[in-house]
């Protein structure tokens, strides 16, 4: 793990760390260092794959899930939450303890059972609205359009 010289809400034009470098908060969140995506906002969910691409998670998408600090949009750099208490957009009201999965609206999560879209390693940590955050819960998860 890398010692954070910025703000985790940073956005940055050009990269000031590796893409995948990896960091802890004091509370021992971790969080992963990617490039941005288009219409990204904070607390959108992403995918993305070993070469660290992202794309805004949707429905039957594979590859790790993290969830967005800032609106880190396409060409744009910062950091994404890949474990502990996160805040991310819920599609509609989920509730506490469901697991999370992909939605047909970019970026968002909720816990409507969808077969193949299962966010694994992601539940949700507390109740959300339509469209609002929420608290989720974060263990790594990835998506692979095969579980349910």
């Amino acid at each position: 793990m890398m010692k954070l010289t910025t703000p985790l809400t940073q956005i940055d034009s050009s990269p000031l760390y590796t893409l995948g470098s990896r960091t802890t908060d004091k509370s021992g969140n971790e969080y992963i260092y990617l490039k941005g995506v288009a219409s990204t906002v904070a607390g959108s969910a992403v995918t993305y794959d070993g070469s660290y691409a992202t794309a805004l998670a949707v429905a039957n998408a594979k590859g790790c899930v993290a969830i967005a600090m800032a609106a880190i949009v396409a060409n744009k750099y910062g950091w994404y939450q890949i474990k502990g208490v996160a805040t991310g957009i819920s599609a509609t009201t989920v509730s506490s303890g469901a697991p999370l999965y992909l939605t047909a609206t970019a970026g968002e999560l909720d816990d409507a059972v969808v077969a193949g879209d299962l966010v694994a390693g992601a539940f949700a940590y507390g109740t959300g609205g339509t469209n609002a955050s929420c608290t989720f819960y974060l263990n790594y998860p990835f998506c692979t359009d095969t579980l349910s």
